[in-house]
């Protein structure tokens, strides 16, 4: 997915576009934001929602998902986009796409050149509404070749106004890194676990999306990807796994090279029915959302540790204008705990819940922040904490299918001491179907299901992202030096220092833990 990455922007929040006026357009599964006109907002939302329209029929996915919207910032250029990551990002940034416990969102430029090169606003927008897509509905242990060929391969889709769908459509990014006889061994890449396995990553992109394609618009291998994944899955080492599934590779590898000449000549084409993208409602920001949006943005993309109290104070100095406003006082209570003024946030969430005594997200800050306090002061006083958890159920009543009001749940559990119970797991279960793409939520149900012994649920929570980095045992004692600095230089606030099990770390004990657990031969 986007990482943002490289030198750290000023804190200035969209300073070219302060007087800007943002709409909204809220449709089933989107809520687009635009300083735009409301017509580009509604063509968005519309066009994103049929985009989950296809991507649900091709994949044959019934289920509702979760009722999570994920938020669209549409910005007037690629600088503008720029301004909001919090370590910069490259010049001419087409837009980002990302998550936490506030919910998935995407930052996009408002004009898209709509170039075959991969990088235009929809193309980078398509792509990650795909891996979110395939965490959602189908999450599982997949090389990170096909978890971006996959991206690739849809982000391309083209949806014309008469709902003729196309998919698959040239990448030319990806095919310029052929030229010049430029090529990895099919073995390579399908043994290839993450970027860290093989030592050209733009090769790795342009093979891996190249054999999507290969095996998603022929018929020449059906059923050898899925027999691929599935053997993985089941514990096949990648080697193992490639050959199983694909026979002799020295041929797939022939046949790929092969294609790479031809494989323009086919694009999926879908001609659905008419699309109905249901019901979009339009709406003019208030003023407190108009001056905070910006920060919201922020609040969303992440602000780097060293950056927070200046990020914290230019909130209060903005919501100060609205002492009385609930979406006013929810930025500012974010960016107090943020900086780490609990002080300050629970007087602000004070006034919140006075002027806004039904909104379930001030009762849930105030629980928080409470719960921290008992757990500095050690407090064994069973009844202050169950004070907290019923502060935090009548949030839910009042929020309901709020994840951070659920997981804040389980962590006051948590937070007391001792194994949660049951019943405050299956909360926190229910705040991860939620928000599955949220890693470090995946991470502590996995560490849960590990307390309770439960080692194979554990395992299947935690595999889908064990791959994305190389595991420590393949690290030289200067390489982990070198990732742990930059995690160190690059951390934002509200994260832990550096130190801790990896996904990958984990998933190797679990396995080591199932394995002990199992009865021996007689």
């Amino acid at each position: 997915m986007f990482k943002k990455i490289l030198l750290s922007a000023a804190c200035g929040i969209l300073p070219a576009t302060a007087h800007a006026t943002w709409r909204s357009a809220t449709s089933t599964h989107f809520v687009i934001y635009t300083e735009g006109s409301e017509a580009s907002a509604k063509e968005l939302a519309v066009k994103l929602e049929k985009f989950e329209f296809v991507m649900r029929t091709v994949a044959g996915v019934k289920q509702a998902g979760s009722p999570i919207r994920t938020k669209v910032y549409m910005l007037p250029n690629s600088e503008a986009v720029q301004a909001t990551m919090p370590f910069g990002g490259s010049p001419g940034v087409a837009g980002y796409f990302d998550g936490d416990m506030r919910g998935p969102y995407a930052v996009m430029t408002r004009t898209d050149t709509g170039d075959s090169y991969g990088l235009a606003a929809q193309t980078v927008l398509f792509h990650e509404l795909s891996h979110q897509f395939m965490f959602r509905f189908f999450p599982a242990a997949y090389p990170t070749w096909y978890v971006e060929g996959f991206a690739d391969f849809y982000g391309t889709m083209t949806i014309d106004s008469n709902d003729r769908v196309e998919i698959g459509r040239p990448l030319e990014n990806r095919y310029l890194a052929f030229t010049g006889n430029n090529w990895m061994p099919i073995a390579k890449l399908l043994s290839a676990r993450n970027y860290g396995d093989v030592g050209d990553v733009s090769m790795l992109y342009s093979e891996g999306w190249l054999l999507v394609h290969y095996l998603s618009t022929t018929d020449k291998r059906s059923g050898q990807l899925a027999k691929y994944l599935s053997a993985i899955n089941a514990g096949t080492s990648f080697e193992d796994a490639a050959r199983l599934a694909f026979g002799d590779l020295g041929k797939l590898n022939a046949e790929l090279f092969d294609y790479s000449d031809h494989y323009r000549q086919q694009i999926m084409v879908l001609p659905f029915k008419q699309i109905d993208p249901g019901k979009v409602e339009l709406a003019t920001l208030t003023p407190a959302q108009q001056a905070l949006i910006g920060y919201d943005i922020r609040l969303d993309s992440g602000v780097p540790a060293a950056e927070v109290a200046g990020f914290a104070d230019q909130v209060a100095a903005v919501a100060k204008r609205f002492p009385d406003n609930p979406y006013a006082l929810g930025i500012l209570t974010d960016a107090q705990r943020l900086a780490g003024r609990d002080a300050d946030a629970l007087a602000t969430v004070a006034h919140w819940i006075q002027i806004a005594p039904n909104d379930g997200l001030a009762l849930m800050h105030k629980a928080a922040i409470e719960m921290a306090a008992l757990r500095a002061a050690k407090e064994t006083d069973p009844e202050k904490w169950k004070a907290l958890r019923r502060l935090l159920g009548q949030a839910n009543t009042l929020t309901p299918n709020d994840p951070r009001i659920l997981r804040t749940y389980y962590d006051v559990y948590a937070a007391q001491g001792g194994l949660p119970p049951e019943s405050a797991q299956g909360v926190l279960v229910q705040a991860f179907d939620l928000l599955p793409e949220v890693e470090d939520l995946r991470l502590e149900v996995a560490l849960d299901f590990e307390r309770r012994g439960e080692f194979q649920d554990a395992i299947t929570t935690i595999k889908p992202i064990a791959y994305t980095l190389r595991a420590d045992a393949d690290l030289s004692p200067a390489q982990k030096a070198r990732r742990d600095k930059e995690k160190a230089r690059y951390r934002m606030a509200g994260q832990p220092a550096v130190g801790g099990d990896t996904p990958r770390q984990v998933l190797e004990r679990l396995e080591r833990e199932l394995a002990a657990a199992k009865p021996k031969p007689a």
